[in-house]
């Protein structure tokens, strides 16, 4: 992230540098406010919906296996005193056991639940970008910068690539 934003940096940098003072009155930029677009959108809400309705049932399974360990170590607290040797480490070692088992579906939630939540996440933002590209052409901007430092979106009118591949050949 940090080498796009450089990128945008130095491309809006290279713009300012490069471009005469006339051009710039006939240039049209825009803003996006990425955090306020990521809070308001309606996408968010239903992305949101999705994942939980997705996950819930595997959510909902380890509750109840959290809760059945609960139950199983107050068992072993409350009747240790009253166990043989041997009933107490079979109960000791089915404990230990189904925690590591909760450990690992908890894992392996917390990481399916990641993975679905990046790729709805990348959607979105494939979604937000192409909403910006549109509007951009529509309403002829040529420059959209976004909150967090980079170019959303930029014409070609504005990019000056060949004019300082030029400059850079001819020093």
């Amino acid at each position: 992230m940090n080498k796009i934003r450089q990128m945008g940096s130095v491309f809006l940098l290279v713009v300012v540098l490069f471009l005469p003072e006339t051009v710039f009155a006939e240039i049209r930029v825009g803003y996006v406010d990425v955090d306020k677009i990521h809070e308001q959108a309606p996408q968010v809400d239903v992305i949101s919906k999705k994942l939980e309705d997705e996950f819930a049932s595997r959510k909902d399974e380890l509750i109840a296996a959290s809760k059945s360990l609960r139950r199983m170590e107050e068992k072993l607290l409350r009747d240790m005193a009253i166990m043989t040797a041997s009933e107490r480490k079979g109960l000791e070692r089915d404990l230990a056991a189904r925690q590591r088992e909760l450990k690992r579906s908890q894992n392996e939630y917390n990481e399916d639940l990641n993975i679905k939540s990046n790729e709805a996440l990348q959607e979105f933002q494939r979604q937000v970008l192409e909403t910006i590209k549109r509007l951009a052409e529509d309403e002829k901007y040529d420059l959209i910068l976004h909150s967090g430092g980079g170019v959303a979106y930029f014409s070609d009118r504005v990019d000056v690539t060949d004019k300082v591949l030029d400059r850079l050949k001819k020093q």
